[in-house]
């Protein structure tokens, strides 16, 4: 006990600056974990949707433009989904099917919006071949909000 007593004594002041950088360490820690992880793990947006629900999307319309697309013999398959103000749209369309012609597929799902709806969500039409070594795909479309038309990749 006496040799930790001693020890203590002659390294006080190396002991005290060790215990004071951890000190600053942790706080500085939990500083940066609570300014990087929300308190709410629900509010991936914050407030940035909180005016959404005064801009609905029907999933009627939305299964009627999926019905419309797929009837389509060059379309192989459509689905969709919606994450906060951007819709998303992953067309598969069949072998040796023009991309020009996949390309126009955008004025078909910009007539199936409403005004308002345009001007609130964003659009991102993902565009993808089944033979997967045809080399105009995949390509991707996006369409701001604020936007008139889709602007593709690779233009």
């Amino acid at each position: 006990m006496q040799k930790v007593i001693k020890f203590i004594k002659k390294n006080v002041y190396k002991i005290l600056g060790t215990l004071l950088i951890t000190t600053f360490i942790v706080i500085f820690g939990i500083l940066i974990f609570s300014l990087v992880y929300s308190e709410d793990p629900s509010s991936l947006y914050g407030t940035r949707l909180s005016d959404i629900n005064s801009h609905p999307l029907k999933s009627e319309q939305l299964v009627l433009l999926k019905e419309t697309i797929v009837k389509d013999t060059k379309i192989n398959s459509f689905t969709y989904s919606i994450r906060g103000r951007i819709i998303n749209f992953m067309i598969v369309v069949e072998d040796k099917t023009l991309l020009t012609y996949a390309k126009d597929l955008d004025k078909l799902i910009i007539d199936s919006f409403k005004n308002e709806e345009l001007k609130y969500y964003d659009a991102q039409i993902f565009l993808k071949s089944i033979n997967e070594e045809d080399t105009n795909y995949p390509t991707i479309g996006y369409k701001h909000h604020t936007s008139l038309d889709f602007v593709w990749v690779n233009e």
